[in-house]
């Protein structure tokens, strides 16, 4: 083998070794600090949005409710009038209430 491309391990490099080291620890546990707050963020802000969404599903249901019940007391009333008027039309009732006659 050629001595040129021998690696040669000197008292420096031992020396620097350790810190190297640390060097690489030190970055890969910043790494992996960031990448969790970076996760806590896309959690917190996923949390965030999922709220919202169900909040709006909530206001939908409660304004869609809403509206079938006054659907129903639409209906309801309209059947109130239906059988007032019937009651009205027919003539055995019509002395009954005289301040609703025609």
């Amino acid at each position: 083998m050629n001595a040129k491309w021998r690696i040669r391990f000197r008292l420096s490099s031992l020396l620097l070794m350790p810190a190297m080291v640390a060097f690489f620890i030190a970055g890969w546990q910043a790494s992996r600090y960031q990448i969790r707050q970076e996760y806590e963020q896309q959690k917190a802000a996923a949390q965030l949005r999922r709220e919202e969404i169900f909040s709006q599903l909530e206001l939908r249901r409660s304004i869609r409710g809403d509206l079938w019940q006054m659907n129903i007391d639409n209906l309801e009333q309209q059947q109130r009038m239906k059988t007032f008027d019937r009651l009205m039309q027919d003539p055995a009732n019509r002395n009954l209430m005289p301040e609703f006659r025609n």
